[in-house]
Protein backbone atom coordinates (compact mmCIF):
# COMPACT_ATOMS: atom_id res chain seq x y z
CA UNK A 1 0.00 0.00 0.00
CA UNK A 2 1.27 3.83 -0.83
CA UNK A 3 -0.03 6.69 0.56
CA UNK A 4 0.82 10.44 0.60
CA UNK A 5 0.84 12.43 3.36
CA UNK A 6 2.81 15.69 4.88
CA UNK A 7 6.20 16.22 5.99
CA UNK A 8 7.49 17.73 8.98
CA UNK A 9 9.93 19.30 7.26
CA UNK A 10 10.43 21.15 4.33
CA UNK A 11 12.09 17.92 2.67
CA UNK A 12 10.19 15.13 0.54
CA UNK A 13 10.73 11.72 2.66
CA UNK A 14 10.16 8.27 1.51
CA UNK A 15 9.35 5.80 4.50
CA UNK A 16 8.66 1.92 4.47
CA UNK A 17 7.26 0.04 6.52
CA UNK A 18 6.83 -3.52 5.96
CA UNK A 19 4.30 -3.54 3.20
CA UNK A 20 3.44 0.03 3.45
CA UNK A 21 5.38 2.98 1.75
CA UNK A 22 4.69 6.37 2.58
CA UNK A 23 6.03 9.36 0.68
CA UNK A 24 5.78 12.60 2.70
CA UNK A 25 4.86 15.56 0.99
CA UNK A 26 7.01 18.65 2.08
CA UNK A 27 5.53 21.05 4.58
CA UNK A 28 5.98 24.02 3.24
CA UNK A 29 5.98 26.25 0.00
CA UNK A 30 9.34 28.61 -1.26
CA UNK A 31 8.83 31.88 -1.26
CA UNK A 32 5.06 33.06 -2.90
CA UNK A 33 3.38 36.45 -3.52
CA UNK A 34 0.14 34.17 -2.67
CA UNK A 35 -0.92 33.28 1.17
CA UNK A 36 0.57 30.37 2.89
CA UNK A 37 -2.48 28.76 2.80
CA UNK A 38 -3.34 28.53 -0.89
CA UNK A 39 0.94 28.10 -2.19
CA UNK A 40 1.15 25.13 -0.05
CA UNK A 41 -1.60 23.08 -1.62
CA UNK A 42 -0.40 24.20 -5.11
CA UNK A 43 3.15 22.98 -3.79
CA UNK A 44 1.47 19.80 -3.12
CA UNK A 45 0.01 19.42 -6.29
CA UNK A 46 2.76 20.26 -8.63
CA UNK A 47 4.69 17.28 -6.18
CA UNK A 48 2.27 14.80 -7.00
CA UNK A 49 1.89 15.66 -10.75
CA UNK A 50 6.37 15.36 -10.97
CA UNK A 51 5.43 11.80 -9.08
CA UNK A 52 3.00 11.14 -11.87
CA UNK A 53 1.61 8.02 -10.52
CA UNK A 54 -1.43 6.39 -8.53
CA UNK A 55 -1.38 6.23 -4.85
CA UNK A 56 -3.70 4.26 -3.02
CA UNK A 57 -4.76 6.96 -0.10
CA UNK A 58 -3.32 10.50 -0.40
CA UNK A 59 -4.08 11.97 3.29
CA UNK A 60 -4.57 15.37 4.10
CA UNK A 61 -4.89 17.40 7.06
CA UNK A 62 -7.49 19.54 6.26
CA UNK A 63 -10.84 19.19 4.06
CA UNK A 64 -10.31 22.76 2.07
CA UNK A 65 -8.49 24.23 -0.15
CA UNK A 66 -5.30 20.94 -0.30
CA UNK A 67 -7.81 18.49 -0.58
CA UNK A 68 -9.30 20.39 -3.30
CA UNK A 69 -6.30 20.35 -5.24
CA UNK A 70 -5.45 17.02 -5.76
CA UNK A 71 -4.90 15.88 -8.92
CA UNK A 72 -7.93 13.52 -9.98
CA UNK A 73 -5.31 11.03 -11.07
CA UNK A 74 -2.74 11.07 -7.82
CA UNK A 75 -5.42 8.70 -6.14
CA UNK A 76 -8.95 6.95 -5.90
CA UNK A 77 -9.01 7.94 -1.75
CA UNK A 78 -8.53 11.41 -0.62
CA UNK A 79 -8.16 10.42 3.23
CA UNK A 80 -8.93 14.16 5.15
CA UNK A 81 -8.03 13.52 8.27
CA UNK A 82 -9.45 15.84 10.88
CA UNK A 83 -8.18 15.98 14.30
CA UNK A 84 -11.18 17.57 15.56
CA UNK A 85 -14.77 16.67 17.43
CA UNK A 86 -17.96 15.84 15.51
CA UNK A 87 -19.80 18.78 16.70
CA UNK A 88 -17.05 20.81 15.12
CA UNK A 89 -17.05 19.44 11.84
CA UNK A 90 -20.89 20.09 12.50
CA UNK A 91 -20.17 23.49 13.56
CA UNK A 92 -17.62 24.38 9.82
CA UNK A 93 -19.48 22.06 7.30
CA UNK A 94 -21.10 25.12 5.66
CA UNK A 95 -18.44 26.56 3.02
CA UNK A 96 -19.66 25.46 -0.66
CA UNK A 97 -15.41 25.30 -0.87
CA UNK A 98 -15.30 22.28 1.49
CA UNK A 99 -18.14 20.93 0.08
CA UNK A 100 -16.10 20.84 -3.25
CA UNK A 101 -12.90 19.52 -1.38
CA UNK A 102 -14.88 16.37 -0.47
CA UNK A 103 -13.79 13.76 -3.50
CA UNK A 104 -16.09 10.55 -4.41
CA UNK A 105 -14.38 8.35 -1.80
CA UNK A 106 -13.03 10.59 0.90
CA UNK A 107 -12.59 9.19 3.81
CA UNK A 108 -12.60 11.45 7.27
CA UNK A 109 -10.31 10.53 10.40
CA UNK A 110 -11.82 12.44 13.41
CA UNK A 111 -12.85 11.85 16.93
CA UNK A 112 -15.92 11.20 17.85
CA UNK A 113 -17.90 9.75 21.00
CA UNK A 114 -21.07 7.65 21.25
CA UNK A 115 -23.32 8.04 18.21
CA UNK A 116 -20.53 10.00 16.35
CA UNK A 117 -20.49 7.45 13.23
CA UNK A 118 -24.41 8.05 12.72
CA UNK A 119 -24.02 12.01 12.82
CA UNK A 120 -20.97 12.20 10.20
CA UNK A 121 -22.54 9.87 8.40
CA UNK A 122 -25.77 12.32 8.12
CA UNK A 123 -23.50 14.99 6.87
CA UNK A 124 -21.29 12.32 4.04
CA UNK A 125 -24.65 11.69 2.53
CA UNK A 126 -25.56 15.52 1.90
CA UNK A 127 -21.96 16.16 0.54
CA UNK A 128 -21.56 13.03 -1.53
CA UNK A 129 -18.82 11.28 0.89
CA UNK A 130 -19.59 7.88 0.88
CA UNK A 131 -17.34 6.40 3.20
CA UNK A 132 -16.86 7.69 6.91
CA UNK A 133 -14.77 6.17 9.60
CA UNK A 134 -13.85 7.78 12.61
CA UNK A 135 -10.45 6.53 14.18
CA UNK A 136 -10.01 8.25 17.34
CA UNK A 137 -6.92 10.87 17.86
CA UNK A 138 -3.88 9.16 19.75
CA UNK A 139 -1.17 9.94 22.04
CA UNK A 140 2.14 8.44 23.05
CA UNK A 141 1.46 7.59 27.06
CA UNK A 142 4.79 8.85 29.20
CA UNK A 143 5.45 6.56 32.59
CA UNK A 144 3.17 7.29 35.25
CA UNK A 145 3.95 9.15 38.22
CA UNK A 146 2.33 9.70 41.84
CA UNK A 147 -0.03 11.90 42.21
CA UNK A 148 0.89 14.56 44.26
CA UNK A 149 -0.72 15.39 48.02
CA UNK A 150 0.04 19.08 47.41
CA UNK A 151 -3.43 21.71 46.79
CA UNK A 152 -1.52 23.08 43.17
CA UNK A 153 -3.74 22.98 40.36
CA UNK A 154 -2.62 23.41 37.00
CA UNK A 155 -3.75 25.12 33.71
CA UNK A 156 -2.36 24.73 30.73
CA UNK A 157 -2.73 26.77 27.36
CA UNK A 158 -2.97 30.58 25.96
CA UNK A 159 -4.62 32.80 28.76
CA UNK A 160 -7.24 33.94 26.37
CA UNK A 161 -11.31 34.36 26.91
CA UNK A 162 -11.99 31.66 24.48
CA UNK A 163 -10.18 29.03 27.27
CA UNK A 164 -12.20 30.83 30.24
CA UNK A 165 -9.26 32.30 31.47
CA UNK A 166 -11.42 34.99 33.52
CA UNK A 167 -13.81 32.44 34.76
CA UNK A 168 -10.43 30.76 36.08
CA UNK A 169 -9.15 33.43 37.39
CA UNK A 170 -12.78 34.22 39.23
CA UNK A 171 -12.77 30.88 40.33
CA UNK A 172 -9.46 30.55 41.88
CA UNK A 173 -10.22 33.42 43.98
CA UNK A 174 -13.24 31.94 45.67
CA UNK A 175 -10.60 28.72 46.11
CA UNK A 176 -8.25 31.10 47.90
CA UNK A 177 -10.98 32.55 49.97
CA UNK A 178 -11.89 29.20 51.63
CA UNK A 179 -8.20 27.79 50.99
CA UNK A 180 -5.78 29.88 51.15
CA UNK A 181 -3.27 27.44 50.86
CA UNK A 182 -4.20 26.46 47.28
CA UNK A 183 -2.18 27.63 44.70
CA UNK A 184 -3.08 28.06 40.78
CA UNK A 185 -0.30 27.63 38.16
CA UNK A 186 -1.14 28.83 35.12
CA UNK A 187 1.26 27.70 31.97
CA UNK A 188 0.98 29.50 28.35
CA UNK A 189 1.38 32.52 26.64
CA UNK A 190 0.00 35.21 28.17
CA UNK A 191 -2.81 37.41 26.52
CA UNK A 192 -5.64 40.01 27.78
CA UNK A 193 -9.24 39.96 28.94
CA UNK A 194 -12.17 41.21 26.83
CA UNK A 195 -11.64 44.66 28.07
CA UNK A 196 -7.52 44.16 26.76
CA UNK A 197 -6.34 44.33 29.94
CA UNK A 198 -3.22 41.98 30.01
CA UNK A 199 -4.01 39.41 32.42
CA UNK A 200 -0.71 40.13 35.03
CA UNK A 201 -2.63 43.41 35.66
CA UNK A 202 -5.65 41.56 36.40
CA UNK A 203 -4.01 39.07 38.86
CA UNK A 204 -2.01 42.25 40.36
CA UNK A 205 -4.35 44.53 41.34
CA UNK A 206 -6.34 41.64 43.22
CA UNK A 207 -4.31 40.85 46.70
CA UNK A 208 -5.77 37.55 46.76
CA UNK A 209 -5.17 36.38 43.45
CA UNK A 210 -1.38 37.75 43.68
CA UNK A 211 -0.86 35.31 46.73
CA UNK A 212 -2.79 32.37 44.95
CA UNK A 213 -1.65 32.98 41.71
CA UNK A 214 1.66 32.33 39.23
CA UNK A 215 1.47 32.85 35.20
CA UNK A 216 4.27 31.23 34.10
CA UNK A 217 4.18 32.40 30.85
CA UNK A 218 5.40 29.68 27.41
CA UNK A 219 7.48 26.85 29.31
CA UNK A 220 9.35 24.30 27.75
CA UNK A 221 8.29 20.48 27.66
CA UNK A 222 10.62 19.44 30.29
CA UNK A 223 9.46 22.70 32.52
CA UNK A 224 6.13 21.30 32.11
CA UNK A 225 6.12 17.53 32.42
CA UNK A 226 7.24 19.05 36.17
CA UNK A 227 4.55 21.48 36.78
CA UNK A 228 2.57 18.39 36.01
CA UNK A 229 4.18 15.97 38.54
CA UNK A 230 3.59 18.62 41.19
CA UNK A 231 -0.27 19.19 40.35
CA UNK A 232 -2.88 17.10 42.05
CA UNK A 233 -5.41 18.27 39.88
CA UNK A 234 -5.12 19.51 36.48
CA UNK A 235 -7.91 22.11 35.24
CA UNK A 236 -9.06 23.17 31.38
CA UNK A 237 -11.69 25.78 31.82
CA UNK A 238 -11.80 26.16 27.74
CA UNK A 239 -15.22 27.43 26.88
CA UNK A 240 -15.00 26.30 23.11
CA UNK A 241 -12.09 23.66 21.86
CA UNK A 242 -12.48 22.08 18.25
CA UNK A 243 -10.83 19.18 19.74
CA UNK A 244 -9.58 19.65 23.28
CA UNK A 245 -5.55 17.99 23.28
CA UNK A 246 -5.42 19.84 26.60
CA UNK A 247 -8.10 16.60 27.89
CA UNK A 248 -5.92 13.72 26.57
CA UNK A 249 -2.67 15.74 28.48
CA UNK A 250 -4.28 16.17 31.57
CA UNK A 251 -5.19 12.01 31.95
CA UNK A 252 -2.03 10.94 30.39
CA UNK A 253 -0.12 13.22 33.21
CA UNK A 254 -2.35 10.98 35.89
CA UNK A 255 -3.66 14.00 37.19
CA UNK A 256 -7.67 14.59 38.03
CA UNK A 257 -9.00 16.30 35.36
CA UNK A 258 -11.60 19.16 35.89
CA UNK A 259 -13.45 20.55 32.60
CA UNK A 260 -15.95 22.60 31.70
CA UNK A 261 -19.66 20.76 30.46
CA UNK A 262 -18.82 21.80 26.45
CA UNK A 263 -20.13 19.86 23.68
CA UNK A 264 -16.06 18.61 22.88
CA UNK A 265 -15.45 17.84 26.77
CA UNK A 266 -18.99 16.11 27.02
CA UNK A 267 -18.21 13.65 23.11
CA UNK A 268 -14.52 12.80 24.48
CA UNK A 269 -14.82 12.80 27.96
CA UNK A 270 -18.44 12.23 29.12
CA UNK A 271 -19.71 9.37 31.45
CA UNK A 272 -16.46 8.05 32.12
CA UNK A 273 -15.66 9.41 35.58
CA UNK A 274 -14.91 13.03 34.49
CA UNK A 275 -16.29 16.02 36.30
CA UNK A 276 -17.76 18.25 33.88
CA UNK A 277 -18.72 21.16 35.37
CA UNK A 278 -21.03 24.20 34.65
CA UNK A 279 -19.36 27.14 33.01
CA UNK A 280 -18.97 29.92 35.57
CA UNK A 281 -16.61 30.35 38.27
CA UNK A 282 -19.16 29.05 41.12
CA UNK A 283 -19.41 25.82 40.09
CA UNK A 284 -15.40 25.58 39.10
CA UNK A 285 -14.67 26.83 42.62
CA UNK A 286 -16.93 24.36 43.85
CA UNK A 287 -15.27 21.07 42.35
CA UNK A 288 -11.90 22.18 43.10
CA UNK A 289 -12.29 22.63 46.36
CA UNK A 290 -13.84 18.94 46.99
CA UNK A 291 -11.02 17.95 45.30
CA UNK A 292 -8.29 19.35 46.88
CA UNK A 293 -10.15 18.45 50.04
CA UNK A 294 -10.27 15.11 49.19
CA UNK A 295 -7.21 13.15 48.07
CA UNK A 296 -8.92 9.69 47.41
CA UNK A 297 -11.13 11.76 44.69
CA UNK A 298 -9.09 13.14 43.45
CA UNK A 299 -6.84 9.16 42.90
CA UNK A 300 -10.21 8.08 41.93
CA UNK A 301 -10.60 10.49 39.10
CA UNK A 302 -7.14 10.34 37.76
CA UNK A 303 -7.67 6.50 37.63
CA UNK A 304 -10.86 6.49 35.39
CA UNK A 305 -9.28 9.37 33.40
CA UNK A 306 -5.77 7.01 33.01
CA UNK A 307 -8.04 4.03 31.98
CA UNK A 308 -10.37 5.79 29.36
CA UNK A 309 -6.76 7.31 27.52
CA UNK A 310 -5.47 3.61 27.80
CA UNK A 311 -8.75 2.41 26.32
CA UNK A 312 -9.03 4.68 23.43
CA UNK A 313 -6.95 7.66 22.81
CA UNK A 314 -3.58 6.01 22.21
CA UNK A 315 -1.58 6.53 19.26
CA UNK A 316 -0.55 2.12 18.84
CA UNK A 317 -4.41 2.39 18.44
CA UNK A 318 -4.61 5.24 16.54
CA UNK A 319 -2.11 4.03 13.82
CA UNK A 320 -3.33 0.69 13.96
CA UNK A 321 -7.15 1.99 13.01
CA UNK A 322 -6.03 4.40 10.50
CA UNK A 323 -4.03 1.32 8.61
CA UNK A 324 -7.25 -0.89 9.07
CA UNK A 325 -9.44 1.94 7.31
CA UNK A 326 -6.97 2.58 4.43
CA UNK A 327 -6.67 -1.07 3.94
CA UNK A 328 -10.41 -1.49 3.73
CA UNK A 329 -10.94 1.25 1.22
CA UNK A 330 -7.85 1.83 -0.65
Amino acid sequence: MTVVSRSLTNTAIREEHGNLLVWRVPNAARLSLLPNFIARPLAVRRFLQVLNRQFDVVEYPSWAGEGALVPASAATVVAVRLVTTVRTVHAYWKSSVKERAAADRTFWRAVGGRGARERLREVAVATNVVDVAIVPYGIRIPAKTPLSGAPVVLIVGRLEPRKGTEIALRAAGLVAASMPKARFVFAGQIGRDRQGTPYQDVVARDSRLSRAVTLMGRVDQASLERLREQSSVIMVPSLAESFGLTYLEAMAAGRALIAFDIPPARELLGGDGIPLVPPNSEALADAVLELLSDHDKCVQIAEAGWRLLLERYTVERMVANTLDVYRRIG
